[in-house]
């Protein structure tokens, strides 16, 4: 079980990397930028549900897991939003730069919480 978990773990990492490539990616002009910020901020969320639930049995800090899905929710929202506008060829600057600060949020209350 410790090993599905690390594994679901290190995927749920690399999502967040994902996240912040792809904005980084889109800093610099990139078509794609975007579009992976959208898919890996989808797959955070799902990826975070299941570490929830898979670490339900054991302690689990409600109010982290909470405030955690909230952000992680709200990054959802913004990436998609950024991902609309790209496709209609529109810029959307600041919801990309919201996306990515909240993913640094999620990530710094997941190791200081």
């Amino acid at each position: 079980m410790a090993m599905v978990l690390t594994a679901f773990w290190v995927v749920h990492l690399a999502a967040t990397v994902a996240i912040l490539g792809g904005w980084l990616a889109s800093r610099f002009n990139a078509a794609w930028g975007v579009t992976m910020m959208a898919w890996a901020a989808r797959s955070q969320l799902v990826i975070g549900m299941i570490l929830a639930d898979l670490t339900f049995l054991t302690t689990l800090n409600y109010g982290k897991v909470l405030v955690k899905l909230l952000l992680a929710v709200v990054v959802v929202a913004f990436a998609e939003i950024a991902n609309a506008k790209a496709k209609r060829g529109e810029k959307a600057v600041l919801v990309e730069h919201a996306a990515a600060a909240l993913t640094v949020l999620i990530a710094a209350i997941s190791f200081l919480w």
